[in-house]
């Protein structure tokens, strides 16, 4: 249902209530109980910094409260700590801040970028563990671009809430039938510029119309015709107009159809005690966590007792000790499962003294060779002298005797641990480029600001050659950083203690090929996707394609699909699963497709950017209950249609080590305030040139053709492309030849209003980055 508020609602009762109601903000008296806090991100755990708002009775009384979870706009951005202070500025924190009662807990977390990147779960399960909230009333809303989220996740886990709002947010795009079954009252401004009223209320409509199921209740939908978008969320929040949200949420309970079993509590493993000796000062620790009747939510490592010592991926099973001195160190395991039970476990580090009378063959480091010259491009530095050779601890400048037009070479060798696909990143002003066991992974080369490029090869555990090639032209800002992320190792900075000016052992060959897949089968009651490793399989083998067909039983159990997909075209390319119940895809241990969850046959895809070469290929798969269980596994790309994946494609070994172009995600604007301590977007005026040389022609886009001319060297290649729009969904598109030379025409008729990015891609490899708004 649509409301339609006349201009006549907004009478001089309504200002003078408003005008009152402002005295009272402005001179707030808070009851003695009811509390208002920032929490930073890392308290006690916590995934976010947040607002936090307890209601008068949430200490006095162990009654269990109701729950809101709200969802910050653009203009609130920030690192969940010193930018905490961005949250009680607008809309709901705002009015909370300054006075307002509300029988809820409220949590509002902080992101750090847009909602689009960010997984709530583990903040969720985070609440639950940490606060006496009943379960069965948590509530979610939003605002702008956490109106667009709270569509999104509740879409993703409708089982989690009692009821959903969104306020002033962008509906288009949204599969919101998947919120038949939860209670719906969105809120937009006649007048919003940002996000049109026509998205909100084609939602509402197709809740009420379209899905099967419909709504139930019937989703409602209300359009202020005096307001627009920044002007809403204190109307909405306030109640100005008669509309009481809290009043309409506590209606709702997310009740189930039978009593749950009690929960059992997970398991933690911090593993074995572990020795070792200077000068290795760095140790990954492996841990592990499982679940019998759940999956585990989140891991935290912390010190309890020992010297000092750094740490990383305190988050993550397996946990990462470095720059550890002569001493013993007790490190503790935390992990919690899905419904916020806690186990916990510890280990021994002894780190002993070095044995002087042995040192290491290896040295430490990185050698390297210093240039002084005027170039556009990275050269042939084997046809030039360096000005100064010598040795760094990693990947420095420092050695540099002036501040322009100077280039390096790093030599040495990497150490990997665990045999994996690892991607590596280089950030440079000028160009750069890597090299693993001599062959380019990473192409960052050419004059051009602060950029981040990335490949991905397999590596097996030993000692691996690894070169940089940097140079700087003009400018003050020259930089380079290095980066890896592999198997265990999140996206980091490459550490020194795993860098030496020789290798200790040789790396051995990749396996062969051989046709088909291998699968390990289970067998278990979830709904969502378990962890996997953390279970014992029933079966293993090999089949020639995704196939359900070793199951053992009909309903409750599971599969995953391991093996290489050869891409003969570099290009882009969408995956898709359909799939009843839950499945996801992994490329290059990147997820690229989410179809997880309980649910009849649906499909859902993903896009990544691949070079030519052969790629490790992950499906997982389970089904809970019914006769429909189904995978079914396609992709489509470079002169390949929609398609299953053929056994022509599909091996168990990997052929040749490759390297991938990670997809580019926007650098999207928003029409709210941009975060703070980030460079501000360029403006869009007309013909504005917003990469090197290539220029659009007619920006703003109005006839659905967005026109781009270059120099004669700047050679685009023809076929798809993709566009992203401010909250990062990705659109594709096709760039061909224009009418004249040196001319290109992308199409943009399937585009709504708005801004997006549009990424392009060179004959010489390089990506262009073109912004632009469309009308």
């Amino acid at each position: 249902m649509k409301t339609i508020l006349p201009h006549h609602r907004c009478n001089f009762l309504a200002w003078a209530i408003l005008l009152f109601t402002g005295i009272l903000i402005s001179n707030p008296v808070f009851s003695q109980q009811s509390s208002r806090r920032l929490v930073n991100k890392g308290s006690n755990g916590a995934p976010f910094g947040f607002f936090e708002y307890l209601p008068a009775t949430y200490s006095s009384t162990s009654e269990k409260k109701p729950l809101i979870i709200y969802l910050h706009g653009a203009g609130e951005i920030g690192n969940g700590t010193s930018d905490l202070t961005k949250m009680r500025q607008r809309a709901l924190p705002k009015l909370l801040q300054n006075g307002k009662e509300i029988g809820f807990v409220v949590i509002a977390p902080q992101a750090s970028s847009w909602w689009h990147y960010h997984d709530l779960m583990p903040m969720l399960n985070w609440i639950k563990q940490n606060y006496n909230i009943d379960p069965e009333r948590i509530y979610l809303t939003g605002i702008s671009m956490g109106g667009t989220k709270a569509w999104d996740f509740a879409g993703d886990h409708p089982e989690q809430f009692a009821a959903v709002s969104p306020l002033g947010a962008d509906a288009r795009n949204q599969d919101v039938c998947r919120l038949s079954n939860v209670p719906v009252w969105a809120f937009h401004g006649a007048y919003d510029n940002v996000y049109p009223a026509s998205s909100m209320t084609a939602a509402i409509n197709m809740l009420n119309k379209n899905c099967n199921p419909v709504a139930s209740p019937a989703a409602k939908g209300t359009v202020y015709s005096n307001r627009g978008h920044d002007d809403l969320w204190d109307y909405v929040y306030n109640g100005t107009y008669g509309d009481d949200l809290y009043k309409w949420m506590l209606q709702y309970r997310k009740t189930g159809t039978s009593t749950p079993p009690a929960n059992k509590a997970p398991v933690a493993n911090a593993g074995p005690d572990l020795n070792i000796q200077l000068p290795a000062n760095s140790v990954t620790i492996n841990g592990s966590g499982s679940d019998a009747d759940g999956s585990v939510s989140t891991y935290w490592w912390t010190k309890i007792s020992g010297p000092a010592a750094k740490l990383s991926r305190t988050t993550s099973a397996s946990m990462y000790a470095y720059e550890l001195v002569a001493g013993t160190y007790e490190f503790e395991l935390k992990v919690t499962d899905n419904d916020g039970a806690v186990a916990r476990d510890r280990m021994k580090l002894t780190v002993r003294e070095a044995d002087e009378t042995n040192p290491p063959a290896a040295t430490a480091g990185l050698n390297y060779k210093y240039y002084e010259g005027d170039w556009s491009m990275l050269p042939n530095f084997g046809s030039l002298s360096p000005k100064k050779t010598g040795t760094v601890a990693n990947f420095s400048l420092l050695p540099k005797s002036r501040g322009s037009q100077f280039a390096f070479v790093f030599d040495g060798y990497i150490k990997i641990a665990t045999a994996g696909t690892y991607t590596f990143y280089t950030q440079s002003d000028d160009g750069s480029k890597l090299y693993i066991n001599g062959k380019e992974i990473v192409n960052n080369d050419g004059l051009h600001s602060l950029r981040e490029r990335s490949g991905s090869v397999y590596l097996t555990a030993g000692s691996h050659p690894i070169r940089v090639t940097y140079f700087e032209r003009y400018g003050s800002v020259e930089t380079l950083n290095v980066l890896y992320k592999g198997p265990g190792i999140s996206k980091q900075k490459i550490p020194a203690d795993v860098l030496g000016t020789s290798g200790s052992s040789t790396p051995t060959p990749p396996p062969s090929a051989t046709a088909g897949l291998n699968y390990k089968y289970y067998e278990g009651s979830w709904s969502v996707l378990p962890d996997f490793s953390k279970l014992q399989a029933k079966r293993t083998g090999t089949v020639s394609n995704f196939s359900l067909a070793p199951r053992k039983a009909n309903n409750l159990y599971g599969f995953v699909f391991e093996g290489y997909v050869k891409i003969s075209t570099a290009g882009t390319y969408t995956f898709y699963t359909q799939s009843d119940d839950g499945s996801k895809l992994y490329i290059n241990g990147n997820q690229i497709v989410n179809n997880d969850g309980a649910h009849p046959l649906r499909e859902r895809s993903g896009t990544v950017t691949l070079a030519a070469g052969s790629y490790p290929i992950k499906v997982t798969y389970f089904d809970r209950y019914g006769s429909d269980d189904l995978l079914i596994v396609k992709y489509s790309g470079p002169g390949l249609s929609k398609r299953v994946i053929p056994d022509a494609v599909l091996s168990t070994g990997s052929g040749t080590n490759t390297s991938s172009v990670t997809a580019l995600m926007a650098e999207a604007a928003d029409d709210e305030a941009a975060p703070e301590g980030t460079e501000p977007e360029p403006e869009i005026n007309e013909a504005a040139n917003f990469t090197e040389t290539l220029q659009l022609l007619n920006n703003p886009v109005s006839d659905g053709r967005l026109l781009i001319s270059g120099s004669s060297t700047e050679i685009l290649e023809e076929g798809e492309v993709l566009i992203y729009d401010i909250a990062g969904r990705k659109y594709n598109s096709l760039v061909v030849q224009g009418a004249s030379a040196n001319t290109w025409e992308v199409s943009t008729r399937h585009l709504h209003r708005g801004i997006y990015v549009l990424l392009l891609k060179q004959t010489d490899g390089r990506e262009q980055r073109l912004r632009f708004i469309q009308r």
